[in-house]
């Protein structure tokens, strides 16, 4: 006795779509009305955004705007990619952009620092990290619609009433009172092609604003005078089409070995096993991938993506300045704290009275480079560079010959 798929119940043959994907589901319900029926039941949809999207993103209750699960899967199959953290190619200061689903939108959030205080170094409690939303995608209440609707946030502030600086010096923010028009989600975010929804371009409608790039000494200045020591952000620079790129944070590596010429030296030279380091990770040695920011002097807080191997460490700019721009590396140093009969006690008491300051001690030293450049990235050259471990966890790069420290804390994203 033969028996045929059309043998089996409507649940049965629903069962059978949950382990399809969302266009076998479509190719299977359009060959004849009884599977176009049962294709179309919300069960099936149901179980197939919460296994493509999770429990949290392909729940219909996240998104009051959409009344089905096959709608909510149209939407989700070519916007759920966007939950996550973004780095913002706007040269020189770049941008950390999350994005996260709340209250029936993804939300775009810009990531920035205001520092308040002198400029010690006890960063953790002199930083203030904020998350200021850009933009709204909310799907579309169309059915059957895969598209939505981005609405364009105001920005933190306009810039500077130039009248009541020069009249009194009082530092007077103007509201920004005119974000652009809604626009057609089609139109304002773009994946890009090839790339595994790893890049994707955002289109804002233009605006007529200024750009804070700061670039001459005396633009530094004033812009740390206004901004930074008035614990406030510069005026946000919005392009008209931004790219973004998705950043990722990798969990620390066990590395067998490391040439360690390739970490001290640029170029790179050739390496030998005679040039190698083992680098073995430390019980007690802390993961130190992730975001970190410091205070980089006149230019302000910049937010560093730190990624940690095992061999080496590594700090890549997310947002940087007019000397040393956005995704650029600013420190490399090997993982491996320097050998007593190289830093001995006695040195670790020098640094620490260099840094006396800074209310934590100083426990390892480890040997690498940091980079400086003159504005423009002109004359971009490698310099000593040594990492300095402090008790509390936190971290410090002391630049030579110049001599100075930028101090690193965690950055915590606020949830929303």
């Amino acid at each position: 006795m033969s028996v045929s798929i059309l043998d089996l119940p409507d649940d049965l043959l629903a069962k059978v779509c949950t382990f399809l994907d969302g266009d076998s589901i479509s190719t299977w319900g359009s060959s004849c009305r009884r599977f176009r029926k049962v294709c179309l039941e919300e069960p099936v949809w149901a179980e197939l955004c919460q296994r493509l999207f999770g429990e949290r993103l392909g729940n219909l209750d996240l998104w009051p705007s959409l009344s089905s699960y096959l709608d909510l899967y149209l939407f989700l199959s070519q916007y759920a990619a966007l939950e996550g953290d973004w780095y913002g190619d706007i040269y020189p200061r770049g941008q950390l952009l999350t994005i996260r689903a709340e209250d029936g939108a993804f939300v775009g959030r810009r990531v920035a620092v205001t520092f308040c205080g002198s400029e010690d170094r006890s960063l953790s409690e002199q930083g203030a990290t904020r998350a200021d939303p850009i933009f709204r995608l909310a799907p579309s209440p169309s059915k059957g619609e895969s598209r939505g609707v981005v609405r364009w946030d105001p920005r933190v502030h306009a810039g500077i009433d130039g009248k009541a600086l020069a009249d009194s010096g009082t530092l007077n923010l103007i509201p920004d009172t005119c974000p652009p028009s809604p626009s057609r989600s089609e139109e304002a975010i773009l994946w890009i092609e090839g790339e595994k929804r790893t890049k994707f371009e955002l289109h804002r409608p233009e605006m007529d604003i200024g750009d804070d790039l700061s670039q001459s000494e005396e633009e530094i200045r004033l812009r740390h005078r206004l901004y930074i020591q008035n614990a406030t952000l510069p005026e946000e620079r919005f392009q008209t089409l931004t790219v973004y790129r998705r950043l990722l944070i990798s969990p620390r590596k066990q590395p067998t070995a490391f040439p360690r010429d390739q970490l001290l030296s640029f170029p790179s030279s050739n390496t030998t096993d005679q040039n190698r380091i083992d680098a073995p990770i430390a019980s007690d040695d802390p993961d130190l991938s992730g975001y970190w920011w410091g205070m980089y002097g006149p230019h302000g807080p910049e937010i560093v993506l730190v990624s940690h191997d095992g061999a080496q460490i590594e700090g890549c700019k997310i947002t940087g300045d007019p000397n040393v721009p956005s995704g650029e590396v600013t420190f490399r140093v090997s993982a491996v704290p320097e050998k007593d009969d190289v830093f001995p006690s006695s040195t670790l008491e020098i640094l620490q009275n260099m840094l006396d300051d800074i209310n934590t001690q100083v426990i390892s030293v480890q040997r690498g480079v940091a980079r400086i450049a003159e504005t423009g990235f002109h004359s971009a050259e490698w310099t000593l560079g040594l990492m300095l471990r402090y008790a509390n966890g936190d971290f410090g790069v002391l630049f030579f010959p110049e001599g100075f420290v930028i101090d690193f804390t965690r950055l915590h994203i606020p949830k929303n």
